[in-house]
């Protein structure tokens, strides 16, 4: 299922949304058209956009991708959405997005709710990691043993995990966080 083709927006060109528009964001408009009477429609496309206007501007867009992240969610039972991904390249594109928002502070506290309500992943390689992990337990569990080089190829993608573990360990590479797991 491929999500729909979205229109880019230029940042600076002011769109009419759905959204009811608060009282403090009239007040905002009319002051500044008061301050600056010579402000016309065509005029006021080209002044820099406020974060809030931005966000208001951005809010349609922002919603459907998140109903198309929840509809991947719901097809594939997780929210690792590759840009690689000839079908999803745009929303793939767009939880690349988020994450880079997150990881920069400036990503709104509902967006990230939002997000961690269907179990949005923010660090992809740290779910990676714990899930090879988790496998090794269970390997171990089952075996007695963390070797899973010795029991051929059904192990071989959990084996080479392994054996580049113990090489940053050596190198002394290995994250804190995952030498006491």
């Amino acid at each position: 299922m491929s999500s729909p083709k979205v229109p880019s927006r230029s940042p600076r060109k002011r769109q009419h949304s759905s959204l009811p528009i608060s009282l403090k964001e009239k007040d905002i408009e009319s002051t500044e058209m008061l301050l600056r009477p010579s402000l016309r429609k065509k005029q006021r496309s080209s002044l820099p956009i406020s974060p809030k206007e931005k966000y208001i501007e951005e809010e349609p867009l922002w919603q459907k991708k998140f109903h198309a992240l929840c509809a991947f969610k719901a097809q594939k039972r997780h929210c690792h959405v590759s840009q690689s991904d000839a079908g999803n390249k745009s929303l793939g594109h767009w939880v690349s997005q988020q994450r880079v928002s997150y990881t920069r502070n400036t990503l709104n506290s509902d967006r990230i709710q939002r997000l961690n309500s269907i179990g949005f992943a923010w660090d992809p390689r740290e779910v990676s990691w714990n899930g090879s992990f988790y496998q090794l337990c269970a390997f171990k569990t089952q075996h007695g043993h963390c070797n899973a080089s010795q029991h051929g190829p059904r192990y071989k993608s959990l084996s080479r995990w392994v054996s580049r573990q113990r090489m940053l360990y050596k190198r002394n590479a290995l994250n804190s966080n995952y030498i006491q797991k």
